[in-house]
């Protein structure tokens, strides 16, 4: 699991798409993915946290967590204690152990 200050897949998008300084990144969320800017960089901060647990968050055949759970365990605020507690819990209902 990548700590929550890292934003690789934020930073890469936004490279890409808003250093034009015309908003190109919030048309794009807008127009391509039907979300408002601030939503598309929740789900990149759910990535940067998750992405290494992708199985776990979202396996093939269902979803672990539910997606405002995602968000509020991606939040800064939130102990990484929390966090890892949430992991080891989808690990553990993964293989039948919970």
């Amino acid at each position: 699991m990548t700590t929550k200050t890292t934003t690789t897949a934020e930073n890469g998008v936004c490279t890409s798409l808003a250093n034009h300084g015309d908003g190109t990144f919030g048309k794009w969320c807008k127009e391509r993915c039907g979300i408002g800017k601030s939503t598309a960089y929740r789900y990149l901060t759910i990535l940067d946290v998750f992405g290494d647990a992708k199985e776990l968050v979202c396996p093939t055949g269902g979803q672990t967590f539910d997606a405002k759970a995602l968000e509020y365990l991606a939040n800064d605020t939130t102990p990484e204690e929390a966090t890892r507690d949430a992991l080891k819990l989808a690990k553990n209902l993964a293989v039948g152990q919970a």
